[in-house]
């Protein structure tokens, strides 16, 4: 549905990764534009389910940084970058998805407050 990318200098942890993701932009796929309404649309509510009845798995994978499923996902419309990005996830849903996140067991091991909350 959407592509992004970002780096970093390799050492934040599975968490800082993920609170970082806030602030990923992403570049729509074929998949996306054949959903989307309407083209100006300044956002968009991502299901499960298509009008079609057919099940669409929504997930989250952020290497590194975790993988979450999720039912619906909100996602805004900012100023498009040079490589066509122009999507990011909505803040308080990334935040609301930190805990239900599942993480490999290497990447728990390096988490500098593994008991941390949002």
């Amino acid at each position: 549905m959407l592509e992004g990318n970002a780096s970093d200098n390799g050492h934040r942890d599975a968490d800082q990764l993920w609170d970082a993701l806030k602030d990923v932009k992403f570049k729509p796929t074929a998949a996306f534009k054949k959903l989307q309404e309407k083209e100006d649309a300044k956002e968009v509510l991502l299901k499960s389910t298509t009008g079609r009845g057919e099940l669409v798995n929504l997930q989250i994978i952020l290497d590194f940084g975790g993988r979450a499923v999720t039912n619906e996902l909100h996602i805004h419309r900012v100023p498009a970058d040079a490589p066509g990005r122009e999507w990011q996830l909505d803040a308080d849903e990334v935040a609301n998805l930190f805990d239900s996140r599942m993480i490999s067991r290497y990447e728990a091991g390096k988490l500098r407050d593994p008991k941390r909350e949002k």
